[in-house]
């Protein structure tokens, strides 16, 4: 973009010098102009649609907590930098689904622009690229979109990469106050922060040694040069230097060679922040070493980054220091277990002492840099750290649980190993969705790392040291693939502006449009055609051919233009072959599957059912006049009282209570139960004066079967995760596992198959609660009735068979067909009572959730007992799986137990089938019949609330019925 200047007569005024301007517009500036359209509206459209995911109900009701002044910081739950931006939105903008992401939004679209700052490091081309992949991620787009924090820690994560660049380049003192202020908003969102700010440090304390190995080689060889080329010239009497003799004794004296620097570096590297914190006390060793007077710039960046950093590792103190040593008593001073009361004086004291000797490190260390520069940073980030900790100074307990809470109960965590993932997760994850910059990242090696520059090398170290990070981290989620996927877009963009100045006789732009688009669209028909044609034999040979003919046709395109010209065309060709796909999958987890976790990066997400059920509840209210003083009970086992909390925060009359101790007194309109609960509601129902509808069923949370957990296991072990199975990298029987599994069990060909389409073509996993509403209330429509309509009696169908239940609303339960297997449309209802069930026939059903006994009459084997727990028969005993019973059952064996889900006799194998019923609606549902499904032993649940993986049930076999 450029710009003209206009005179004016009498033009003095900045308003009319402003409008004097006429901007000519540029290719560049509409390019960025359209990605930041696209990039807009891919994170602001149809934002509300999903269901709020588990975690998102909870930062978006401490978000809307805030504003009614009941919000308090806790480290389980990060923040509190977002919750306060979220709440300024909610103040603004009002509270629902669509603007509890905004926010989200805002730093999203805000992160693609920050490339911008680094334009002369990337290039015109490279910041173009940084620009575009950052803006179509599908990584970056789907935690766009999503309210949690790792969206807001990479948007200051890049603001720091920025600054640190800036100074080092400039050495203007805005860019450290700006890196202050990154660093801030950084540990302020997410505890994960200090793991970049780790890397950072890392690589400036590597940076300033070899900044110091380079100036003391450098002066070394200056000196050497000196005293050798007058001992030359006294030695054959010259009095005038000549180039000759010049030249030799530079090549004689030069101690600045490669190997020689990387030595010192290395042998400098331990004690460079050492160097960096007491540089004003170390003449002797700057004069010895000839580091010169002024410390090196990432002296600079390092100073002001550690001494911010070190109060914040004050905590860390007590499991590596204090307790080790003996000095206090173990978890005295833990957060998780002391700190959340009232804080005895004795601790507060202790505390307030551990945190007065690192600040005064830190600020011994700042003071004696630079005393203005460090104080006026240090004091305001300070001041602002302290001040969203306390909620604006009204709870002081922030005191605690910002400086000392969020490190010391992150640090105990890593035991817990939330998601319990493999090792592997982020080899997964990365290639899934990222594998556009990664392959550049790949391919681009040899520019950013051998032939790199200072920036490139950081770049690489920054990528690398998140993977080892995240890897060792004993958390693996997938929106920590946020901060994999921003320093891999950066790195593959400083690629493009390699491959882009390597060619440095291309033809004019005009002119090099059309090759560079041909190649593109060459090298994407090709790889789709590759990808989407069936599998076989000769379909392999044609794929092998097509390869060839593309390969071909990109080597004559580039052949003309000479070898420099190699690099930017097979640049070109990857974005063209890799870009389709790559949209196609972020268009599919972002917006194409919605509440539907086919994707990797959708974890765990509630159903958008629970988004029905709450307009339905808000029906009702309104309907029976009640408005936000409607009684509903929600069942808090398992953690489910989210995200209702968040649907329900304006009901003033709603009970959360554990189920599994007790139905809570009262009468409620609306009662929301876990499964596990049922029968307590259904007798709760019986006696209730509420006369209650047919219930419904919906998955309250469901996930993305994870069954490469199963596929990696190295047997005798059954699963491989963080916590379980003996299959990490440094066993060799796990390499053996993993050649074995592409060689002969079709890994490759699921993974493509994955890649392309993002099916894992497995149903998916899920934990169901149920509904009960009024039976006066008609839900399709959101009106009352004046009277229930009474439920039907048992009898007979056309074929004589005996029924129970039928259209029509049940009292306390729900009906269902007895024997029959049921159709689409029946309104179903569920519960018999104990009522003796008839002989055994092909196609016989048990009804879900009854108590029921049956004679095995017609199979020599047993049927499967459900609710069988410990080998005995019990009536509600919580089991959910399906288990065969003892083989020597023979005809006339009575067995008796407690549906939970229903089954239906199939005479081959003599056993019975789960039958996921349909729902009490007059709405078409869809049913499901499985051969098994099982259920693995419940370990337990997070801290915060979340099923852990191991303990979901996993479904498998599930096909619908139509």
């Amino acid at each position: 973009m450029t710009a003209r200047q206009v005179a004016l007569p009498g033009d003095t005024g900045v308003v009319q010098r402003l409008l004097a301007r006429r901007i000519a517009l540029r290719w560049e500036f509409a390019a960025y102009a359209a990605i930041f359209g696209i990039a807009f509206g891919l994170r602001f459209f149809d934002l509300g649609t999903r269901a709020l995911h588990h975690d998102e109900s909870i930062h978006a009701q401490w978000s809307w907590s805030l504003l009614q002044g009941s919000y308090r910081h806790s480290p389980v739950f990060h923040g509190p930098f977002y919750y306060h931006i979220q709440g300024l939105v909610f103040f603004l903008f009002g509270a629902n689904d669509y603007t509890s992401r905004v926010s989200a939004a805002v730093f999203g679209s805000a992160l693609v622009a920050l490339p911008l700052l680094l334009r002369r490091k990337l290039g015109p081309a490279g910041t173009l690229a940084a620009v575009a992949f950052i803006a179509l991620s599908p990584t970056l787009v789907y935690y766009s979109r999503f309210f949690r924090e790792d969206i807001y820690m990479a948007f200051f994560t890049m603001l720091m990469v920025a600054a640190m660049w800036r100074y080092n380049e400039e050495g203007r003192d805005r860019w450290l106050y700006l890196l202050a202020a990154g660093f801030t908003g950084n540990v302020l969102t997410k505890e994960g922060a200090f793991l970049a700010i780790a890397v950072f440090l890392v690589y400036l304390d590597l940076h300033l040694a070899a900044q110091l190995a380079g100036r003391t080689l450098q002066n070394w060889s200056a000196r050497a040069y000196r005293r050798e080329l007058t001992a030359i010239m006294a030695t054959r009497g010259l009095e005038d230097g000549d180039p000759t003799l010049e030249a030799e004794g530079r090549k004689l004296t030069n101690l600045d060679v490669p190997w020689r620097r990387a030595a010192l570096t290395l042998g400098l590297a331990p004690f460079a922040w050492i160097v960096a914190a007491l540089w004003p006390f170390l003449g002797a060793l700057k004069d010895r070493f000839d580091w010169g007077e002024e410390v090196p710039r990432p002296g600079d960046l390092l100073i002001l980054l550690g001494t911010f950093t070190l109060p914040l590792l004050t905590p860390v103190s007590r499991a590596y220091i204090l307790e080790p040593f003996g000095i206090i008593e173990k978890d005295r001073l833990s957060w998780e277990l002391r700190l959340q009361g009232t804080i005895p004086r004795q601790d507060q004291v202790a505390i307030l002492g551990l945190f007065s000797v690192t600040t005064s490190i830190a600020a011994f260390a700042g003071l004696q840099w630079r005393p203005k520069l460090w104080s006026i940073a240090f004091f305001s980030c300070g001041l602002a750290y302290l001040t969203l900790m306390t909620s604006f100074w009204t709870n002081l307990n922030g005191l605690i649980s910002g400086p000392w809470g969020s490190l010391d109960y992150w640090q105990t965590q890593q035991h817990v190993s939330r998601g319990d993932q493999p090792w592997f997760y982020y080899y997964m994850l990365m290639p899934a969705y990222e594998f556009l910059p990664l392959a550049l990242c790949i391919g681009g090696a040899w520019w950013t790392v051998v032939r790199g520059t200072a920036f490139s090398r950081f770049l690489a170290f920054w990528l690398v040291g998140m993977f080892a990070a995240l890897a060792w981290g004993a958390e693996k989620m997938p929106w920590l693939n946020s901060h994999l996927a921003l320093p891999a877009c950066v790195l593959a963009a400083y690629s493009v502006q390699q491959a882009w100045e390597a060619w440095k006789d291309r033809p004019a732009f005009r002119k090099l449009v059309p090759t560079l688009f041909s190649v593109a669209m060459v090298s994407a028909g090709g790889l789709a055609v590759i990808a989407f044609m069936p599998s076989g034999a000769i379909y392999h040979l044609i794929r092998a051919a097509v390869a060839l003919g593309v390969v071909t046709s990109i080597w004559f395109a580039a052949a003309p233009s000479g070898r420099r010209a190699i690099g930017l065309i097979a640049v070109t060709a990857v974005i063209g072959a890799f870009a389709f796909f790559s949209v196609r999958s972020m268009v599919m987890a972002s917006f194409a599957r919605g509440d539907d976790p086919r994707d990797l990066l959708i974890y765990t997400q509630s159903s958008g059912e629970l988004a029905s059920i709450a307009r339905e509840i808000e029906a009702l209210a309104e309907a029976s006049g009640r408005g936000y003083d409607l009684p509903i009970a929600v069942d808090s086992t398992d953690s489910f009282a989210w995200p209702w909390a968040w649907y329900l925060r304006d009901f003033k009359a709603v009970s959360y209570v554990d189920f599994g101790s007790g139905m809570p007194t009262g009468e409620y309109q609306v009662i929301l139960v876990n499964e596990s609960n049922l029968f307590r509601v259904q007798d709760y129902a019986a006696s209730s004066p509420i006369a209650y509808g047919p219930y419904e069923q919906y998955p309250h949370r469901w996930w993305f079967d994870e069954y490469y957990k199963y596929a990696m296991a190295i047997p005798p072990e059954g699963i491989c995760t963080g916590l379980q199975g003996n299959c990490g990298p440094l066993r060799t029987e796990t390499w053996s596992h993993i050649w074995d599994g592409f060689a002969h069990q079709g890994w490759a060909t699921t993974w493509l198959e994955y890649w392309r389409d993002h099916d894992p073509r497995r149903a998916n996993g899920s934990v169901d609660a149920f509904a009960f509403f009024p039976a006066n209330f008609n839900r399709s429509t959101g009106k009352l009735s004046a009277t229930p309509i009474e439920p039907p009696k048992p009898g007979t169908d056309n074929d004589g068979r005996l029924t129970f239940g039928g259209a029509g609303s049940c009292q306390a339960s729900s009906s269902r067909r007895w024997m029959s297997r049921p159709t689409p449309r029946e309104p179903l209802c569920h519960r018999l009572g104990d009522q003796a069930a008839p002989e055994v026939r092909p196609g016989w059903e048990l009804p879900r959730f009854s108590r029921y006994s049956a004679r095995v009459d017609q199979c020599e084997r047993a049927i499967a007992a459900m609710g069988t727990c410990g080998g005995a028969h019990r009536s509600g005993c919580g089991c959910r799986h399906i288990r065969l019973a003892d083989p020597g059952l023979r005809q006339g064996t009575e067995v008796a137990g407690y549906v939970r889900h229903g089954a239906r006799y199939d005479q081959t194998g003599g056993t019975f089938r789960p039958l996921w019923a349909a729902r009490c609606r007059d709405r078409p549902r869809r049913q499901h019949l499985g051969d098994r499904h099982r259920k693995r032993p419940n370990p337990g649940l997070h801290a915060r609330g979340r099923v852990r993986q191991d303990s979901r049930i996993q479904r498998e076999g599930r096909r619908p019925v139509r």
